[in-house]
C-alpha cells in the first residue's frame, strides 16, 4: 500500500510540474502579428447568440467589424487586437433587426468597445491561434421593449473565446463564454431570458487583409 501511495504522489507532483512548464512555457512566449494595422471582418454564415437556460437564440444574418492589430515581432500576447466597431444586423428584417426566438426582432448592440483580443495558445501543426476577447458587453431591445444587458457576473466586461486560423484567415469563436444575463427587465419574457442567464455565441468572421499569427 505504501508503493500504490508513493506512485499515485508522484504522479501527480509530475503532472503538477507539466501544468507549471506548460503555463511558464505560454507567459514566456511571443508572438508575430503581421501585417496588423487596420483590419476588418464579415461574418461568413450567420450569428448566432443563444441563452443555454431557456434555449431561447437571436440570429444575425450580417455582421461587420473593424479593428486595429499589433504589428512586428517579439510581441505580448496581451491586448494584439483592439477591436473598435462591430454591428450586428439582419438587413431583410424590419429596420434591419436581428431575428428572435419568438418570431419577431431584436436589436444588438455592442458596448464597452474596444474589445481587446488576447492570445493563450498556438497550435504550430494546424497554424491555429487559441485566445479570447475580453471587455465584451450586449444590449438588446427586443421589438415586445425587452431591455436586457449581457456581460460579465456583477456587469463588467466579459470574455468569448475565440480561434484564428491562418490557413483561412478565419476567426470563430469557441464554446467558451462567461456572459450572462445582468439585467432583465420586465417587459422581458421569463421564458425566454431571465437575471442570471448564460449566453453563448456562435460567429465565424473571415478577415481581410489576411493576417499572419504566429508564436515562438
Amino acid at each position: 500500500m505504501r508503493k500504490s501511495g508513493k506512485s499515485a504522489l508522484t504522479s501527480v507532483s509530475l503532472a503538477a510540474a507539466a501544468v507549471i512548464a506548460v503555463t511558464a512555457a505560454a507567459a514566456d512566449a511571443t508572438w508575430t502579428f503581421l501585417p496588423g494595422g487596420p483590419v476588418s471582418a464579415v461574418n461568413s454564415g450567420n450569428i448566432t447568440a443563444k441563452d443555454t437556460a431557456s434555449g431561447a437564440a437571436a440570429t444575425c444574418t450580417k455582421a461587420v467589424a473593424s479593428a486595429t492589430a499589433k504589428s512586428g515581432s517579439g510581441l505580448a500576447p496581451t491586448d494584439l487586437v483592439s477591436l473598435d466597431s462591430i454591428s450586428f444586423s439582419s438587413p431583410a428584417n424590419p429596420n434591419g433587426w436581428c431575428s428572435s426566438a419568438a418570431g419577431t426582432f431584436m436589436k444588438v448592440t455592442a458596448q464597452n468597445l474596444p474589445w481587446k483580443f488576447s492570445a493563450t495558445s498556438y497550435d504550430a501543426t494546424n497554424r491555429v491561434v487559441s485566445g479570447k476577447m475580453t471587455g465584451v458587453i450586449a444590449s438588446l431591445i427586443g421589438a415586445d421593449n425587452c431591455h436586457a444587458t449581457f456581460s460579465a457576473l456583477g456587469g463588467g466586461g466579459g470574455e468569448i473565446g475565440i480561434t484564428y486560423t491562418n490557413a483561412t484567415h478565419a476567426v470563430s469563436t469557441t464554446k467558451s463564454s462567461n456572459l450572462v444575463a445582468t439585467s432583465v427587465d420586465a417587459n422581458c419574457d421569463p421564458t425566454l431570458i431571465n437575471l442570471g442567464d448564460p449566453l453563448s455565441v456562435n460567429a465565424y468572421f473571415v478577415v481581410s487583409p489576411p493576417q499572419t499569427v504566429l508564436s515562438s
